[in-house]
């Protein structure tokens, strides 16, 4: 007899993903009330790692695509020759 597996569900909120600097699988999703939240959480993560911008979660859905994240501590533009 098998049992019934229940699924996970997120809460209502703004997501962000961290990952680990030599991988871009397997992070860890952290869920914050507001987008200014999440925002101030993306600061402190980027310089060490990847973030992936998740979005807005509501009512079982997702409101916003998910963004890929730039390389970590990349916060310079590129030279360009004139």
């Amino acid at each position: 007899m098998a049992r019934e597996l229940k699924r996970n569900t997120l809460k209502n909120g703004f997501y962000i993903e961290v990952c680990s600097m030599g991988s871009r699988q397997g992070g860890i999703r952290i869920a914050s009330e507001t987008f200014e939240e999440m925002m101030r959480q993306q600061e402190v993560y980027k310089p060490s790692k990847y973030v992936i911008i998740w979005g807005e979660h509501k009512e079982g859905k997702w409101l916003s695509e998910k963004k890929l994240p730039a390389e970590p501590g990349e916060t310079r533009q590129k030279k360009t020759k004139v």
